[in-house]
C-alpha cells in the first residue's frame, strides 16, 4: 500500500488505521458495521497487494470492500 500512497494522496497509514477501528469498535461499532475502502487495479499494482490489503482488513475485525480503480479520461498514469 505505501509505494501508492504519494500518488493517490494516501489518507491513513497502518498506526492510524488501527487507532480508527479501536475508536469504532470503543463506541459500539461491530466489525461488520465498520467497512473499509480497498482500492484495486492501480498502475503497477501487484493482485497479492490487494489480496494482503483484504486480510489485513479482516485481521482487523473490519469488512473489506473491493473497488475498482477508473481514472478520469485524460489522467495521466
Amino acid at each position: 500500500m505505501k509505494r501508492y500512497k504519494l500518488k493517490t494522496g494516501g489518507k491513513v497509514g497502518n498506526h492510524e488505521f488501527l487507532k480508527v477501528i479501536k475508536c469504532l469498535r470503543k463506541a459500539g461499532y461491530s466489525g461488520e458495521e465498520i467497512g473499509v475502502y480497498v482500492m484495486a487495479g492501480l498502475p503497477g499494482q501487484r493482485v497479492g497487494e490487494v489480496e494482503e490489503s483484504i486480510a489485513y482488513v479482516k485481521e482487523t475485525g473490519a469488512r473489506p470492500m473491493l473497488v475498482e480503480y477508473s481514472p478520469f479520461p485524460y489522467t495521466s498514469v
